[in-house]
């Protein structure tokens, strides 16, 4: 969380958390060869940021799913499990929340509110 911070220091609580929660998400997938790294959610989190994307829904996933595959084979069976993954950001989890707000050095009051 906060390499990601220091990595895309324009980056939202907002874009940082469904980030992090797409990773964690992937991570728990099975078939999804070769799991995103540290250098693929900066790379992710940065196009979002220079996109200006504000949230990220499964619209958004499907446009930037490349960012999270290591190589272009990669990118089926993430596609497959956009669904998955897209559901997975709506789930409340305050352990990435207290990572980001850690991170961004703010309480979780504001993070509610943010959101």
């Amino acid at each position: 969380m906060k390499i990601l911070r220091r990595r895309v220091p324009d980056a939202s609580p907002q874009l940082v958390t469904a980030v992090v929660k797409i990773n964690e998400c992937i991570k728990m997938i099975p078939g999804v060869q070769k799991k995103p790294g540290l250098r693929e959610l900066i790379d992710l989190l940065a196009a979002l940021v220079r996109d200006r994307i504000p949230t990220v829904n499964e619209n958004v996933l499907h446009d930037y799913i490349g960012y999270l595959a290591k190589q272009k084979s990669h990118i089926k069976s993430l596609r497959e499990a956009l669904a998955r993954i897209e559901r997975h950001l709506e789930i409340e989890d305050r352990r990435v929340d207290e990572w980001v707000a850690e991170a961004f050095a703010i309480d979780g009051a504001v993070l509610e509110m943010a959101a």
